[in-house]
């Protein structure tokens, strides 16, 4: 089951927790001091540390779209690699690049 799908069925399965989750979502979006870029680059760092790849492009794409190069994401991932392991760093580097500049 892939993010959308599980998110799809959640909401299908419990709308008012959905819209909960929805709302703590948009509230964290407004935060002070980090700048689009630099919450999707520590988005996408702890998605690599919960090992969920599909979300780990998501927000690499997301932190490119706010300005991000391919440096930042690479130099991102690589400073928690000796947290996650190589493997796991790997693969999600692999799925961030692929995912935000598949068309450049």
């Amino acid at each position: 089951m892939t993010l959308k799908e599980a998110l799809e069925k959640f909401q299908l399965e419990s709308p008012e927790s959905f819209q909960m989750f929805i709302s703590l979502v948009n509230t964290t979006k407004k935060t002070r001091y980090l700048t689009e870029k630099n919450r999707e680059l520590i988005k996408m760092a702890v998605y690599t540390a919960l090992r969920e790849p599909e979300a780990v492009g998501i927000h690499a794409n997301n932190a490119v779209k706010s300005g991000a190069s391919k440096e930042e994401i690479v130099e991102t991932i690589s400073l928690i690699m000796p947290n996650v392991g190589l493997v796991t760093a790997s693969l999600c580097l692999q799925e961030a690049l692929d995912t935000a500049f598949k068309h450049k």
